[in-house]
């Protein structure tokens, strides 16, 4: 059996639509905006919508399982706060996206889940 790691990763999904617009999910070896390496990109409001997710930052640098996984949290949150009309900041884009990946690193299910067992009326 995998790590909780692994298995997020395995989450990130190709393609996922909010407010009625598509958005793809790329990882890529490397991005570069003005020359400069990032870990990813999200590209909003156009026809080809998309996050881009980096696997290295040059070929000396291959970023990290948890890297990359923070990163897609971190564009999502991008995403999400646009269409919420939120304004964003990267500090606030950030710490959503760190809170956000430690719910879903250290979530866990009991047998005897209330929800699990739960049976509509």
């Amino acid at each position: 059996m995998g790590s909780k790691l692994d298995e997020l990763l395995t989450e990130i999904p190709d393609r996922f639509t909010i407010n009625g617009q598509e958005y793809t999910v790329n990882m890529e070896e490397e991005i570069k905006l003005d020359s400069e390496p990032h870990l990813g990109l999200t590209h909003l409001h156009s026809i080809d919508s998309k996050i881009r997710l980096a696997l290295t930052l040059g070929k000396d640098w291959p970023c990290s399982k948890g890297s990359v996984l923070n990163t897609y949290y971190h564009e999502l949150m991008h995403v999400l706060l646009t269409h919420a009309c939120i304004k964003d900041d990267e500090v606030k884009v950030q710490s959503l996206a760190n809170i956000f990946m430690q719910y879903m690193m250290t979530k866990e299910y009991d047998d005897t889940s209330k929800i699990a067992n739960w049976k509509e009326k």
